[in-house]
C-alpha cells in the first residue's frame, strides 16, 4: 500500500481570487479618498486666506471708524433708558398691582408707556389707574380702553391705559 499525503495548507486552484480582487478594490478606493482629502484641504486652506485676508481688510476700515463707532455707542447709552428708570418702571408696576389685576403687555414710547391687563372686575381696572397715578414713575395716568368678556364665566374685564413718564427719558 501506498503512503496517502494529506495536505491540508494547500489552496485550491483559483482560491485566491477574491482575496486579490479585494485588495485590489481597496487600493483603489484608497487613491480616490486620498486624492479627495488633498484637493479638500487646499480648498480649505484657500477659504482660510480669503477669511484672514477679509478680516485683515475689516480691521483696517474699522480702525479709521473706531471713534466714530465709539461715539455712536456713547449716544446710543446716552439715549437709552437707564437702568435706575427701569427699576422704577417695574417697582411702580409691582406695587400697583393685586391679585386682582394680570398684566398682558407694555408699549414703551420716548414720553409714555400703554399698558393692557386684565382685571377681574371693572372696580379693580379702575383702582390699578388710581394706584398707578399715585407711583413715582408715573404720571397723567388714563383708562383708555376696557372691554368685558363675556364669553369667560367669570367675565373678566380687559383694559388699557397711558401713562406719561414722570421725567421722560433722554
Amino acid at each position: 500500500m501506498r503512503p496517502i499525503w494529506l495536505d491540508y495548507q494547500q489552496d485550491a486552484p483559483g482560491h485566491h481570487r477574491p482575496g486579490l480582487l479585494l485588495l485590489i478594490s481597496s487600493l483603489l478606493l484608497t487613491g480616490v479618498l486620498l486624492t479627495q482629502y488633498f484637493a479638500d484641504a487646499e480648498r480649505l486652506a484657500t477659504a482660510g486666506r480669503q477669511v484672514s485676508r477679509l478680516k485683515h481688510g475689516a480691521e483696517h476700515r474699522l480702525s479709521g471708524k473706531s471713534n466714530s463707532l465709539r461715539s455712536d455707542i456713547a449716544e446710543l447709552r446716552s439715549s437709552s433708558v437707564s437702568a435706575e428708570r427701569w427699576e422704577s418702571l417695574f417697582i411702580s408696576l409691582e406695587t400697583a398691582s393685586d391679585d386682582s389685576i394680570t398684566l398682558l403687555g407694555l408699549e414703551l414710547g420716548p414720553r409714555e408707556i400703554s399698558i393692557s391687563g386684565e382685571a377681574k372686575e371693572l372696580a379693580a381696572a379702575t383702582g390699578y389707574v388710581q394706584r398707578l397715578q399715585s407711583a413715582t414713575a408715573f404720571t397723567n395716568t388714563h383708562l383708555t380702553e376696557y372691554v368685558i368678556v363675556k364669553e369667560h364665566p367669570r367675565h373678566p374685564v380687559r383694559f388699557t391705559l397711558i401713562a406719561e413718564w414722570r421725567e421722560a427719558p433722554r
